[in-house]
């Protein structure tokens, strides 16, 4: 009885440190009817098609939101779950002198392109300044992560996850799920 407690307890352990790995992540993934690809060549045509697409880059919660989407795929045994990276494609604005902006990187051709394709879906680019109040940089951006329910080309619903926003993991996965179920819906 004690090794069976000490194995189970070695299990629980090894599973926490491994959860929120990418390895692991992917593995997961893969390892299911659910499947999971990493695409941006391709993502015009996939948003005139029956898709779940997330948005990402380097610097959001990017991997808990694919985690509880993929839980949420799993569940509605849906595949498969399309990923773009934005990180080398988004523009790069700073504040200076907290009201002024000065552009560090360019958007990238196909930023724009996707800018324009995903409309209404992408939003006012604003940084906030030292004293807590919101600058309109007169861009658009995609805040990521984003999460896009496509079907039959129409996105019929998105979700991206605020860093400021508090949310719990079950209330993000009943945001997707809801997204799943839309997907589901012979009328949606």
């Amino acid at each position: 009885m004690l090794v069976v407690a000490i194995f189970l307890l070695l299990m629980i352990i090894n599973f926490e440190s491994l959860r929120n790995t990418d390895e692991n992540l992917l593995l997961s993934f893969n390892s299911s009817h659910t499947s999971y690809k990493k695409v941006k060549d391709k993502v015009f045509d996939i948003l005139t098609e029956d898709a779940v697409i997330i948005f990402t880059s380097e610097d959001t919660e990017a991997k808990e939101a694919k985690r509880i989407l993929y839980n949420a795929a799993v569940i509605n045994d849906y595949r498969p779950i399309y990923e773009v990276d934005l990180t080398a494609e988004e523009i790069e604005i700073e504040l200076v002198d907290n009201k002024n902006i000065n552009i560090t990187k360019e958007p990238t051709e196909f930023y724009k392109k996707l800018l324009v394709k995903l409309g209404s879906f992408s939003e006012v680019y604003a940084i906030k300044n030292d004293f807590g109040e919101y600058i309109n940089t007169g861009y658009q951006k995609i805040y990521t992560p984003l999460v896009v329910f496509v079907k039959d080309g129409n996105i019929l619903y998105s979700h991206y996850l605020n860093q400021e926003e508090e949310i719990t993991e079950e209330e993000l996965k009943e945001v997707y799920l809801y997204g799943f179920k839309l997907l589901s819906e012979e009328n949606a």
